[in-house]
């Protein structure tokens, strides 16, 4: 499983949501897995009031996917052809903490996939 995030270098303020496009493949380069895979997806932040909104893209659709506690549903990857799971983070800030404090803070969005075999 290989998660590929565009660098970005933009930053989120309290005016400003920033998006970041992603992919979940089930190969590298011509190595294809064997195996099929689920996978869930985990956002995490540790210092700013944000909030995160996860989209999957399907032929330049979006569909918004339910994050519980920053964490997705599910997702399955075949075995065998090669598969590629496009997605969007909007990065949010919290309406309700537009506080000074945060002024000169600085943090890293993590994004994790958090993987487990199909079974046989």
């Amino acid at each position: 499983l290989n998660l590929s995030i565009t660098d970005v270098s933009e930053k989120v303020s309290p005016v400003k949501n920033i998006e970041i496009p992603f992919q979940v493949t089930n190969y590298n380069n011509d190595l294809v897995n064997d195996i099929a895979l689920y996978y869930s997806l985990f956002v995490n932040v540790d210092n700013l009031p944000l909030k995160f909104k996860l989209y999957r893209v399907d032929d330049n659709k979006r569909e918004e996917l339910l994050l519980t506690d920053n964490r997705s549903d599910k997702f399955q990857l075949a075995a065998g052809s090669k598969v590629t799971d496009n997605y969007v983070l909007e990065i949010i800030w919290n309406e309700s903490d537009k506080s000074h404090i945060y002024q000169n803070i600085s943090d890293y969005v993590k994004i994790e996939a958090n993987v487990e075999q199909s079974e046989l």
